[in-house]
C-alpha cells in the first residue's frame, strides 16, 4: 500500500512529462500551501529551479546566458 508521500511523488513525476500542466500545478500548490497539512511535509518535491526544461535560455547583451521561467498561456 502506497503512503501519501509516494502518491504525491508519483503525481509530480507524471506532471514532469507535461511542463505547462506541471507549471500550473506548481502555481496552485503555492497559492494553496497554507491548506496542505503535515502529512505532506516530508515529501521530496522538485523545485522550479531544478527542472531545466521549464526554463528558457536568454542571451544577454554581454554574451552570457540566464534562465527564466516561461509564462504559460491560459
Amino acid at each position: 500500500m502506497m503512503i501519501v508521500p509516494e502518491i504525491i511523488s508519483t503525481i509530480f513525476r507524471i506532471y514532469l512529462s507535461k511542463p505547462a500542466i506541471y507549471q500550473r500545478f506548481f502555481k496552485y500548490i503555492y497559492r494553496n500551501s497554507k491548506y496542505i497539512n503535515d502529512s505532506t511535509r516530508n515529501i521530496d518535491l522538485p523545485k522550479k529551479t531544478s527542472i531545466p526544461f521549464l526554463y528558457k535560455k536568454r542571451l544577454s547583451q554581454n554574451g552570457t546566458t540566464s534562465l527564466s521561467i516561461p509564462e504559460t498561456s491560459q
